[in-house]
């Protein structure tokens, strides 16, 4: 098998799986039309067509290549796949219309891209469902399938918000590959967080805390009872006394020194539990990071804190610095840049001073590079960067003269600029927020 037909078929299997992944955004959709339109003679669901049809016009993709080709192209795929299913009927125009759709987004599915907000609109239509077909009888079999596929979705929609949320902060344009360690680091994590979801979701977490729960009464009653003299050795059932009143005139009260060891071995055992749960956590915060480590941080700090001292002689004026507003808006910026992953902070009228705004431009300009073919190379220095551009802007040049005449001159100015604010203390090339403005227009970014 030659390398570029391995590399056309894992294409097309990548592009089949965003289809698919699709279609499962809104299954509860083609649930509701294959209870309501498919023919009852029908040998299988209609919707099992549809990664068929997909199929199908992501191997046209290379022949229609233009809209309306494609457009074209998938009337008679849909026409197909609903013939089949259940031939001329009337009912059957709108799954016709529905696999004809789902033929033209294989065709056109290397130019599309799955964002936050289709797996937001999919998710909002899988718990619109959960409840509407809830009450419906014809559609409450589908539950359990829309339940497990909804979580699913679920899952995939973090997936690609972390995905996302990596590329945005290594500056991965287009379909270039994210370091393997990266990947594989936090994929991991990932991956934890949904197995720790799942488990808490089920029950997991109720069962673990009885079982253990369980063990520790089991255990402190064992102790007990071989501790305690108060419990005679059984009685044979010939020995048996049958008056209740004798039993109970039997019965004696645990001694002095039953009670001491009792409590002596119950200090016992909570000195035990203390001492693991001490050293658990002491093991949990030096290996790991993140919230947990924080906060106990945070709580030592408390702990640490020194009472103020009362003082006899000179006391100097104080007055606090706190700002409630400043606060409350901190914490929105914080949730909103938290929620928001997706770069809708990154703003130009969101940049706060000429220093943020020379980084945009140079960020969204290796951005523009990168989208129109150049190649990002991470090792490089802003200059050699500039270098590297012009050189392939020049190779892409050659044949159309006149096409970007002063676009390297501004590429020049913004490397200047942007040396400036990187690694100097101002811009002083750029202390008019005027003068970047026009450069923006000039980078057309």
């Amino acid at each position: 098998m030659s390398s570029g037909y391995r590399e056309t078929l894992t294409a097309s299997l990548r592009l089949w799986l965003d289809c698919l992944i699709e279609g499962l955004l809104f299954l509860p959709l083609w649930v509701f039309l294959e209870v309501y339109l498919q023919p009852e003679q029908a040998l299988f669901p209609w919707y099992f067509i549809l990664p068929l049809v997909s199929l199908a016009g992501i191997l046209l993709r290379h022949v229609f290549k233009r809209r309306w080709l494609q457009i074209l192209a998938s009337l008679p795929l849909g026409l197909t796949a609903g013939f089949i299913l259940g031939g001329m009927e009337p009912n059957i125009i709108p799954l016709m219309a529905v696999s004809a759709l789902f033929a033209y987004l294989g065709m056109s599915a290397a130019g599309r891209e799955q964002g936050l907000k289709t797996y937001a609109i999919g998710l909002f239509v899988y718990f619109a469902a959960v409840i509407i077909y809830a009450r419906v009888p014809e559609l409450q079999h589908s539950l359990t399938l829309l339940s497990w596929c909804g979580g699913l979705c679920l899952v995939l929609a973090l997936l690609n918000t972390n995905i996302s949320f990596m590329r945005y902060n290594s500056f991965a344009a287009g379909t270039e590959r994210l370091p393997l360690g990266m990947r594989r680091h936090n994929r991991m994590y990932v991956l934890l967080f949904i197995l720790a979801a799942v488990l808490l979701a089920s029950g997991a977490a109720k069962a673990i805390a009885t079982l253990v729960l369980g063990a520790f009464y089991m255990l402190f009653g064992l102790l007990s009872r071989l501790l305690s003299k108060s419990e005679e050795a059984p009685l044979g059932r010939q020995g048996m006394p049958a008056s209740q009143e004798f039993l109970q005139t039997e019965i004696k009260e645990p001694g002095l020194l039953s009670a001491i060891l009792d409590i002596l071995f119950y200090s016992l055992a909570a000195v035990v539990v203390l001492a693991v749960l001490y050293f658990g956590l002491r093991w949990l915060y030096r290996n790991s990071s993140g919230i947990f480590r924080r906060v106990v941080d945070a709580l030592l700090a408390i702990l640490r804190r020194e009472s103020a001292q009362e003082q006899t002689g000179f006391k100097d004026e104080e007055a606090s610095v706190f700002a409630w507003d400043r606060t409350v808006q901190n914490l929105r910026e914080y949730w909103r840049s938290r929620l928001k992953p997706g770069g809708r902070n990154d703003r130009w009228e969101a940049m706060d001073g000429s220093r943020e705004r020379v980084r945009w431009l140079y960020r969204h300009w290796l951005n523009a590079r990168a989208a129109e073919g150049y190649k990002l190379k991470s090792h490089l220095t802003p200059q050699e960067t500039g270098a590297d551009v012009a050189e392939w802007s020049g190779d892409r040049k050659q044949g159309r003269k006149g096409e970007r005449i002063g676009s390297e001159a501004s590429a020049a100015e913004l490397l200047q600029l942007y040396n400036e604010a990187r690694y100097g203390q101002t811009t002083a090339s750029a202390k008019e927020p005027e003068q970047l403005d026009q450069l923006k227009k000039q980078l057309k970014l």
